[in-house]
């Protein structure tokens, strides 16, 4: 790279999308080099998680909205920036080399309004469909076409994310092998028998099991399960992942009311699989045979 200083509008940060990612970046420009100069867009800068990080590893940071600091013809950039898009004017007068990263799958409308004015020479993008979405949408505003579209590959330091097994916290016991207890030992420490699967049971034998144990099921909401639980009396039928987590949440923060499900789920699953109830239905079915 040829590049040797970069003006960022913005400032990075630990949280948050553009801040995020620019702190990332800020990694990658330093493997080539470049020397960084920040005009934040904040008040107090200085009270920034990241600033004495940035000063420690020899960037400059220069006083909020300075754009005067902006020498003539120097590369600036800015991530998802609102302030950058409405100083873009101001920021022309100095430099032609105006870089703009949209983070979001939609145009700012002072994004549009600068596309209009021509104020940006160069839109980057990190993901391609998104590029081939907005560029004919502002090539629409302005098709000069010194103005240019680029997809990037945004760098992401995994060094700062160690990976982590996945070992459950100390509360948590878990079985590999299903031979280490019974089916009783198991239900006698299940308050709750949480199981979104991809198949759809006819008849599932685990519901009769749980609801003879006291364990409350939540389940999916279809095949046999609909045909067994009355939904918010002996179980819970889930449509979606935020199902799951709603209703074992409130199993967890309300004990009473997951005891009374857990008594109302044993004399549903006696109703349905117990032995007077299947006796008679044997009974019709023999009956059939019978007649074969």
């Amino acid at each position: 790279s040829t590049m040797t200083v970069l003006y960022i509008v913005g400032f990075p940060s630990l949280y948050g999308g553009a801040g995020a990612e620019l702190y990332h970046q800020v990694r990658a420009w330093e493997t080539l080099g470049v020397v960084l100069h920040f005009i934040p867009t904040q008040k107090n800068v200085r009270k920034a998680a990241l600033y004495g990080e940035m000063t420690e590893r020899g960037h400059v940071i220069h006083d909020a909205y300075d754009w005067a600091a902006i020498p003539e013809d120097a590369p600036v950039i800015s991530f998802c920036n609102e302030d950058f898009l409405t100083a873009l004017p101001e920021i022309r007068r100095r430099t032609r080399r105006t870089v703009f990263v949209n983070c979001m799958t939609w145009l700012f409308g002072k994004e549009k309004e600068a596309m209009s004015r021509g104020d940006i020479a160069l839109f980057l993008y990190q993901n391609d469909k998104v590029r081939q979405s907005m560029a004919p949408r502002l090539r629409a505003i302005n098709d000069d076409p010194a103005i240019s579209f680029i997809t990037f590959r945004p760098y992401f330091d995994s060094a700062a994310f160690p990976y982590v097994a996945g070992k459950p916290p100390d509360w948590v016991e878990t079985f590999h092998d299903q031979k280490a207890l019974s089916q009783q030992e198991f239900y006698r420490r299940c308050h709750i028998v949480l199981q979104p699967t991809d198949t759809t049971e006819n008849w599932p034998r685990v519901g009769f099991e749980a609801m003879a144990s006291g364990s409350v099921l939540i389940v999916d909401k279809r095949g046999g399960w609909e045909q067994m639980i009355e939904h918010g009396r002996t179980g819970w039928l889930c449509e979606s992942p935020g199902d799951f987590i709603a209703y074992a949440s409130k199993m967890a923060w309300e004990p009473h009311y997951r005891e009374d499900m857990a008594a109302a789920a044993r004399e549903r699953g006696l109703a349905l699989g117990g032995l007077g109830a299947s006796l008679e239905s044997w009974r019709q079915v023999f009956d059939v045979i019978e007649e074969l």
